[in-house]
Parts: structure tokens; sequence; C-alpha cells
């Protein structure tokens, strides 16, 4: 559309309730001075307001499948959402079971899949402490070490044979925590064994942990003494003073 010569164009649109700067003329509307927007509705719709339109109301029907009360927005398939996402997934609106009965724990546990179970977390039950609770109930017991007594809140099982998938009755005791982590320093200290930190003296072969528990010292000074070159007999003397040696001459009178 053109801007007639006749007429000077107005600096807001002519249409009622708009605000807008004017563009140009609209001859079809005898004239009228005109924003953007409304040129754009003029020209689609002949008239400068929207057309109404119906709204469409959309009814759902209750899902299909037996049992379920939701609503079937899948109108296609006739089904809810939920239902739609399984046979998507799995081919059938039937619950299909995923999850393994049995796990492996990072630590070489046993874990089981018994989510109502008494001393499940979230899900799962250590195999050992299933297998226990099942044969004796709630307890209390008695350590089998110390004869503490514990319950299930402090209880530890214990595998004899320290085979942590060997999750028979008659390789299960209970434990307190004290006693159980006693067992497991004895199990480190065969660790550091195998791995050659080993020092023999007056016959005796020990880590270095076991000397140290011995000397009452620390191992950090043990390791000290080795790394000055002392001999085996220096090394595994016990504390002469409360802060160790003072000098190097003091040292090589020892």
């Amino acid at each position: 559309m053109t801007k007639s010569n006749s007429k000077v164009l107005p600096e807001l649109c002519e249409v009622d309730g708009c605000q807008d700067k004017a563009r140009q003329f609209c001859k079809g509307a005898n004239g009228v001075a005109i924003c953007n927007k409304h040129s754009l509705r003029w020209a689609k719709y002949k008239s400068f307001d929207l057309p109404v339109r119906a709204s469409k109301l959309i009814v759902y029907k209750v899902c299909s499948v037996a049992g379920c009360l939701g609503m079937a927005n899948r109108i296609k398939h006739g089904v809810c959402e939920k239902h739609h996402a399984r046979i998507r997934r799995n081919g059938t609106s039937d619950t299909v079971i995923t999850h393994k009965d049995k796990y492996i724990h990072s630590q070489g546990y046993i874990l089981l899949h018994k989510p109502d179970h008494p001393l499940a977390t979230k899900f799962t039950v250590y195999e050992h402490r299933y297998v226990y609770f099942e044969k004796y109930g709630n307890g209390p017991f008695n350590c089998y070490m110390c004869n503490k007594q514990v319950d299930w809140s402090n209880l530890h099982i214990d595998h004899l044979n320290d085979n942590k998938t060997d999750n028979r009755i008659e390789n299960l005791k209970p434990a307190c925590a004290i006693c159980n982590q006693s067992r497991g320093r004895d199990k480190m200290a065969d660790a550091q064994r195998k791995q050659g930190h080993l020092l023999t003296f007056n016959g005796q072969t020990k880590c270095l942990s076991e000397w140290a528990r011995e000397l009452k010292v620390s191992k950090g000074a043990l390791d000290w003494r080795i790394k000055q070159g002392w001999s085996v007999d220096k090394v595994l003397r016990p504390r002469l003073s409360k802060t160790g040696p003072r000098s190097s001459k003091y040292i090589q009178d020892i």
C-alpha cells in the first residue's frame, strides 16, 4: 500500500485502543492510518481484530489397562502415560522386574534385594546379616570374643574363615565393633607381611606396625630410623627419651 499524497500520516495508529506508531494508510479501510501489527491483521483477516477461535474440548477416557484409573491421554493407544512408557520400553504394559536378586558389594560382600526385610537399607541387605537374622532372630547376642552383649544396632557379623562370600551359618559369629576391628588389624598386619615390610630380630619376624606397638613407638619413627641407615638392633630399640635424639653425635653414641 502506498501513502496518500493528499493526507499527512498521523503519528499514532488510528485503530481504537492502539498506541503504536502509524506506518501507512490502509485503503481497504477507508484510508485509516495503521501500525505494522494492524497492517498484518488486515492483510490476513481483512479486519483489525483477531478472529474468535472455538476452544477444542478434549475428553479423556480411562486407561484401557485393567485396574488402572489413570486418564488415557495417549488417545491413539487408549492408555495413560505410565503404561504407554512401559509399552515403548518393554513391549508390554505389565511391570517388568529389572533388578537382580544378588549384588556384589565393592568390598566383596554379597547384597540381597530384600526391600521389605527389617535389616534392609533402602532395597538391599547384606547376605551374612540376612542369614544370621533368619537363624537367630532379633537377639540380643553376646560377642564370641569378649562376651559383650550386642544387638542389631551395633552388631558385627564376623566371617571365621575371612571369606566374605562364605555365608554359611557355621562360618558366621556375632561380634562387637571393637573385637571385629581388632581382627581387622591382624588382617592388615598379615597384608603388610605379604608385601614384604618385615624386620627380623632375635628370631622374631614382624612388620613395622607390630614392632611399633611392642616398642611403644610410632611406625613413623621406625621408618625414620631405617632411612638413617641404622642397624636392625638400633632400629628396634625402645624410645630412649621423650623427644628422641638431639644431635648426630648422640646418634653415633647409641
